[in-house]
């Protein structure tokens, strides 16, 4: 029953945001979507590449959430990573430099090594959790009125 509702947030949240737009959800909501949903969801798939190649992910949100969580190394490798996605275009992915993507490769690795070290999603999950944040039907309802 649990699962049946988290996976209802979620399908819900999604279509809110892209209904709406990442910025109209509050906090600690928007932080949460941002790390977890778009950007951790992305580096399970395919890592930076992925989330830099995804036109529905906005990578001004990416700074400020990784401050919200307060994790420094989270900020400093979203960071350069961002710089790296401001000097190469990632509309196609595979037609990007040798050099961008050993660079990528090397971000990428950074990440799951904090990952392995900090264990991020549950950092994510308390950050979000903390903050009064569920994952319910009802959670998305408030955000709606």
């Amino acid at each position: 029953k649990q699962r049946e509702r988290e996976a209802n947030f979620f399908a819900s949240l999604y279509a809110f945001a892209e209904a709406n737009g990442v910025s109209s959800l509050p906090e600690p909501l928007k932080t949460f979507f941002v790390l977890d949903c778009q950007l951790f969801a992305s580096m399970s798939e395919y890592g930076f590449e992925l989330y830099f190649s995804d036109p529905t992910h906005d990578k001004n949100d990416l700074i400020p959430a990784c401050d919200n969580l307060g994790n420094a190394d989270l900020t400093a490798i979203c960071r350069d990573a961002i710089a790296l996605s401001d000097r190469y275009d990632f509309s196609d992915v595979e037609a990007l430099p040798k050099k961008c993507t050993s660079e990528i490769e090397k971000l990428d690795y950074r990440f799951f090594a904090l990952c392995d070290k900090t264990d991020l999603p549950a950092a994510i999950e308390k950050y979000y959790k903390d903050r009064g944040g569920k994952k319910d039907e009802a959670a998305l309802e408030e955000i709606k009125k």
